[in-house]
């Protein structure tokens, strides 16, 4: 899924792809993590139990699996769980500069800054200070200088429909709003982020 984000900087950095990638790197679905155990919901389990033929038995569960040489499983605490170096945090597994939603919010004034500043013309064409955004443009992803990612996902946004989703949306707005305004005077640079 595509999504329209904004990476917000200060207007003092001299590299914005090197700025950007560490940044956002701890959310890239690729990134391997030391191993840790990754709990299953129990609704998760119970149908992946009566699939391979244990019931509702999740010990069984696990037997069956170690036998056909899938060992990186068990149970603690009654909790399945499955072995992992899938980044847990992951959010993204590309990203393009503008994208689909290139010049999306391109402002002339902030794009002549980062022409005098040396950046790349894409940059260029998909940036504008925080207070200039165009007030009908809303991201989906906001992620904040100090590397938090905010998303509209964590507040319901993409599983609800109709009064829920509209609920869900305004509060996402709100809680964006809440983020932009910290930041006016810095750049928010427009992102094509694939999930």
């Amino acid at each position: 899924m595509h999504n329209f984000g904004f990476a917000l900087f200060p207007e003092t950095i001299a590299d914005v792809r090197a700025w950007l990638d560490p940044l956002i790197k701890p959310y890239w679905c690729e990134l391997e993590v030391p191993e840790y155990k990754r709990f299953w919901s129990d609704k998760q389990a119970l149908l992946t139990a009566k699939h391979r033929g244990a019931g509702d038995d999740l010990q069984k569960l696990v037997s069956i699996l170690h036998a056909a040489g899938e060992t990186d499983c068990g149970l603690e605490d009654g909790r399945f769980y499955q072995l992992s170096t899938y980044n847990p945090n992951a959010h993204w597994d590309y990203r393009l500069i503008g994208g689909g939603y290139d010049r999306r919010i391109f402002h002339e004034e902030t794009a002549q800054l980062g022409k005098q500043k040396g950046w790349d013309e894409d940059i260029c064409e998909n940036i504008c200070r925080v207070q200039l955004l165009p007030e009908n443009v809303h991201a989906s992803i906001i992620i904040t200088p100090d590397g938090q990612w905010h998303t509209s996902e964590n507040f319901g946004c993409w599983l609800l429909e109709g009064p829920e989703y509209d609920r869900a949306w305004s509060a996402w707005l709100a809680h964006a709003q809440s983020l932009l305004i910290q930041y006016p005077t810095y750049i928010a640079l427009g992102l094509d982020i694939h999930s």
